[in-house]
Order: C-alpha cells, then structure tokens, then sequence
C-alpha cells in the first residue's frame, strides 16, 4: 500500500523549509492544481488566504494552520527504479488523482522526489503536496474532522486508489516492504565486497531482466530456460534453478517479493499495455463524451460571469479614485453578484479572488486612517503593509502646560 503522511504548517520556518523542497532543482518532476501563476505558487497561496481572512487565526491565541504537508511514498517494489511498473510520470497521475478525489478545490503544488534509504541504499519515488488551507469554493479553512477521523479517512483513499491501480496492498501482521529484508546480507555482501557475484544475486538479476519483457508466464519461463534458468511450478508457486549450480532451488516469491503471483501478472499486463494508463485514458475520453452540449452552455455562461466581473473592477476603480484621502469607512467595498454553483469552478473563483485582491489593496491606499508600516528589512519603502491603526492619535500637549495639567 502507498504510505501517506502528513504534517500541518503553521510555523513560518516550516513553510519556508516546505517551499524550499518543493522548489528544489533535484525534484524530478512538478505539477499545480487550482495555481494560476506556478512560479510564485506560494506568495498565490498566502494571497488568497489573505483575502479570505485566514492569514489569523480563527480563535485568540490558537495556533494558526495556514497549509499542510502530505507525502504520498511509493513502496520500493512498486517502482521502476527497482523493476516495478511505477513511472515518474504515472506516480504523479496518482498523486494528482487522490488530490482531485480528496481535495478539489484547494490550491496544491506538487514535487515528485526520488528518496534513498540511509540504511540500505534502496530507492523509491515520493510526491510532496503543498495544499492550502483555503477552499476556493466556500472560502471557509479546510476541516477534516479530528486528527484520527482525517487520518483514517486518508488512509481509505489510498487504499481504494492502491486497488483501483492494481497496487501491492498491506497484508496484516506483515511489513509494508519486503523490498528491504532481501537486500544482500552477511555472504552476500562479503562476495559482492570482494567482487564476486552470489549466487541468489545472478538468479534474482536474471529473472528481473526477463520480467522486463514477458507478456505472460509462458514467455517468462522460456525466457528464464535460455538464459541458463530450469523452472517449476508447484502448488502456485513458480521455482527456479540455475543450471550451473543446480545444487541450490529457489521459490521466486522468497527469493524477492517482487516475483509473487500478482505482482507476475500486473508485470505482464504493464508489458501488454499499462492498465492504469488505459483506464485513465477511457475515464478522460468518457467525460469528454458525455459533456456534449451542457458543457458549451456553462463554457458561455462562465465566460459571461467573467466579462461582468472585469467590467465591474473598471467601474470600482473609476468610482473610488476620486474618494482619495477619505476614511477606509467611506470607501465602498468592492462586490460582485454571487454566480450559479453550475459556472462556480476552482478558475472562475481564481480570478474573482483576484480582483477582490486588487480592490481590497486599492481601498487601502486611498484611505486617509490606513497606517503603511515598512516591512523589517524592506527596500526603501518599495514594499509597505497597509493596517489599520490601533490606537488613538496622540493629542499634542499646550507648550504653557505642565504634565498632569486639565
């Protein structure tokens, strides 16, 4: 089963480690969700939390919780990197699959990573996900339940997505990868340290180059048969000799995990044609079908939403620059008719957001009582904050008068 982790972020250091490793050159592969702007996904992030006021904390003194990090990792076996018929570019179609079926509306950057065992060496392939507290389509933070609820509910997912790709799934009372247990040990490492290769070693090589190929278990064992290989099949179990040293027999199941029934016949089924591919690509050429003539109509009608909005930011704009130097109160919100949940999806609210932004960040520099503080460490006033002020101005004090004096 694909192990699925997650942290939440809330301390500044941590999003700024998090956006670093998303950011990383060494990441093999990167992807958006709901990001109009790519290259600057997280100042996107921060913009539109800002905008829906979850840039603070819901309660007083609460911590506040603006992203989380998930890490969804492949198992070892399941990877190409060690024979397994999982991609880079397919890891990431899965990663974006589960975050489609879990979180649709939410802003998330994705960044696949190939990670190594310190102990062992043994690689495998990980997504991290970035993903934004804000939901584009109620505004409101997201809220999964309590942390066991979220947890279980997670872990479900992935199950049924493990299922659906014809994944290895855990088995109960046994570790998630075996992939490690069967790395060289003790003999084995002294050989391979002194150059030679071990017997297991050769034979475990042979059958992953053949596995590489076979489209199903008669072409496999010919394939094993010429390169020096004798095999049997006992009880559903396939075992293998090799003929220059016939002495030692093998169950390929034992030898590596890899080679067990199921994990034999989705390897012939990759080297048929990838069955999660295929599946993908029918569920894609289904939905285009099916779209026809309602998704024309809601195309318009999005587009028309959209015209109306930009039409009224012009309009806003014309209206309040005149109002400069009066107070935040006097000048108008900026509003917009709330549209149909048909034409509401993550890049028509996207763009709405936008303009909320600009409209929210012009009212503030026309307003007379915003006080603009520099940021520590600013660039000569190029970048200021607008706040409100919390306090009273002070009243000067007549020069004739002592303090304490009414």
């Amino acid at each position: 089963m694909t192990i699925i982790k997650q942290r939440a972020v809330s301390a500044k250091i941590h999003a700024k480690h998090l956006r670093a490793y998303i950011n990383d050159e060494r990441a093999l592969m990167r992807d958006v969700q709901n990001i109009a702007r790519r290259e600057a996904w997280f100042k996107e992030m921060d913009e539109t939390r800002e905008v829906a006021g979850h840039n603070t904390a819901a309660r007083k003194g609460a911590k506040n919780t603006v992203m989380y990090h998930q890490v969804l990792a492949f198992l070892p076996e399941e990877c190409d990197v060690n024979g397994g018929r999982l991609t880079p570019e397919l890891c990431m179609v899965y990663a974006k699959e589960y975050a489609q079926t879990r979180y649709p509306n939410q802003q998330i950057v994705f960044a696949l990573h190939r990670e190594r065992c310190k102990e062992d060496g043994i690689e495998r392939y990980a997504v991290h996900m970035a993903i934004n507290r804000t939901d584009l389509e109620t505004l409101k933070r997201l809220d999964e339940g309590t942390g066991a609820k979220a947890k279980r509910e997670r872990a479900a997912a992935v199950r049924a997505l493990d299922e659906r790709w014809c994944l290895q799934q855990v088995e109960e009372g046994k570790p998630n990868s075996r992939i490690h247990r069967q790395q060289p040990r003790d003999v084995e490492k002294k050989m391979l340290e002194q150059g030679k290769t071990p017997i297991k070693t050769a034979l475990r090589d042979a059958c992953h180059r053949a596995l590489r190929k076979a489209r199903d278990m008669d072409e496999y064992r010919a394939m094993l048969d010429a390169e020096g290989i004798s095999t049997r099949i006992c009880r559903g179990k396939l075992y293998a000799t090799d003929r220059s040293n016939e002495k030692y027999e093998f169950s390929l199941p034992r030898l590596d995990n890899r080679f067990n029934s199921n994990l034999l016949r989705a390897c012939f089924a990759r080297n048929n044609g990838d069955p999660a591919v295929q599946r993908i690509n029918v569920t894609i050429d289904g939905a285009i079908a099916k779209g026809g003539e309602r998704e024309e109509r809601v195309a318009r009608a999005r587009a028309e939403y959209l015209a109306l909005a930009k039409e009224r930011y012009k309009a806003y704009v014309k209206r309040v620059k005149p109002m400069e130097g009066r107070t935040l109160a006097e000048i108008p919100e900026f509003r917009l008719p709330r549209p149909s949940k048909e034409i509401l999806d993550k890049e028509t609210n996207l763009r709405v957001l936008e303009y909320a932004r600009k409209a929210k960040s012009l009212r503030a520099e026309l307003a007379s009582d915003v006080v603009r503080k520099k940021k520590s460490g600013g660039t000569g006033g190029r970048h200021v904050r607008a706040t409100t002020p919390t306090r009273a101005p002070e009243i000067e004090r007549a020069p004739d008068r002592r303090n304490g004096e009414r």
